[in-house]
């Protein structure tokens, strides 16, 4: 690029007063400070040129590119729809379950085939309120290293499709309740039913007959059941 510049500062140094090559060094300075003065809007207007998107277009002695921009597609953000498959106890994920929450809901076992034939990125969301066990298989694949996977009642699950094999977290919806009984208690949990196991312990169950306090006084009773004591009559 060459760029003329449009006037020059004079330089009027008299003869004699310094040596030519000093006066030659003094204009040739006082020139290119000039010339880069007035260079640099032209630089600026060229390279704010280049900021904005134009068409390729190419002549014998410049080429300008133009600028382009990539679009994305089959992003989703965010969640998706609701694909409520109730009552239904064979299902077939699609393209459109995408991002999707998918609800099944039956007495019966749910037999749910994920999709291979879908465009990446993939994943969908899954929830059992049904007492039936829903088991997802891959059509081709694996899912989390094994043939299927398996959704109890009241779980949530998200499953991604890397395009090969699928993988999956599961999500308790929140333990069943148990009802506080005397003399039973929660002996464990099982995480993959989200139940609580209870048992009723061993112990003695009698009435035990208490001597009376005094010579007119009446004999006092303690009953127990499985070692807990359930009720009692106080001796006098």
């Amino acid at each position: 690029m060459s760029l003329t510049p449009s006037f020059r500062l004079p330089i009027s140094i008299p003869e004699g007063v310094v040596h030519s090559s000093v006066k030659e060094a003094i204009e040739d300075h006082d020139n290119a400070i000039t010339d880069l003065q007035q260079a640099i809007p032209a630089l600026k207007s060229q390279i704010d040129a280049l900021g904005t998107p134009t068409a390729s277009t190419s002549t014998g002695t410049s080429t300008t590119t133009a600028v382009s921009t990539q679009n994305v597609t089959n992003v989703t953000v965010g969640g998706g729809p609701v694909n409520n498959q109730t009552g239904v106890t064979a299902y077939t994920t699609a393209q459109t379950d995408n991002g999707a929450l998918v609800i099944f809901n039956d007495a019966s076992p749910v037999a749910v085939t994920l999709n291979n034939s879908v465009t990446l990125p993939w994943y969908f969301f899954a929830l059992n309120q049904g007492a039936g066990l829903v088991t997802l298989t891959p059509q081709q694949g694996l899912i989390d290293g094994e043939a299927n996977a398996t959704l109890a009642n009241g779980f949530f699950l998200v499953v991604f499709f890397d395009g090969a094999n699928y993988w999956s977290c599961v999500i308790p919806s929140g333990p069943t309740s148990v009802t506080a009984t005397a003399g039973v208690y929660i002996t464990g949990y099982d995480a993959a039913t989200a139940t609580f196991s209870v048992s009723t312990p061993a112990g003695i169950s009698a009435t035990i007959t208490t001597a009376k306090l005094t010579t007119l006084g009446a004999n006092g009773s303690m009953t127990f059941v499985n070692g807990l004591l359930t009720g009692q009559t106080p001796a006098t």
